[in-house]
């Protein structure tokens, strides 16, 4: 009886770990920023404007900030009840997204979409993107 107890106390601590482990992960999961920016942000229309570069790593102080390399994304948004979109290859925008990107007005969304990265290990993956409200 005993034996079965302490058993069931190592498997039920194990399987506590392994929660815990798999919970930590995708809390750390790599992520899309632009500077502090993730998820849905509301922006500065200059600091939008001044957009240049986009990065995908995970969160917290043992965070690899070079772990991965954007290799594309997409930028969209509403002009004139019309969805217009704009693909970069790279980590850097084009010069037609940021052309886009001058004419987004105040209340405006903009999509980044389709992010794809290559890990150190030459794995590609597709990421989250980010989505900013003009203020």
């Amino acid at each position: 009886m005993k034996k079965t107890i302490t058993l069931g106390l190592i498997l039920f601590t194990l399987f506590t770990k392994a929660q815990e482990n798999k919970n930590a992960s995708i809390t750390n999961a790599p992520t899309t920023y632009y500077k502090n920016y993730t998820g849905e942000a509301t922006i500065a229309q200059k600091e939008l404007i001044e957009m240049d570069t986009l990065k995908v790593h995970g969160k917290g102080q043992k965070a690899n900030l070079n772990e991965y390399v954007v290799t594309g994304f997409e930028v969209s948004m509403m002009m004139d009840k019309k969805l217009v979109s704009k693909v970069n290859k790279g980590n850097t925008l084009s010069a037609e997204t940021k052309e886009l990107l001058n004419q987004a007005g105040v209340g405006s969304k903009v999509f980044i979409e389709n992010v794809s990265a290559t890990n150190s290990k030459g794995k590609t993956s597709k990421f989250r993107g980010i989505s900013f409200t003009v203020k």
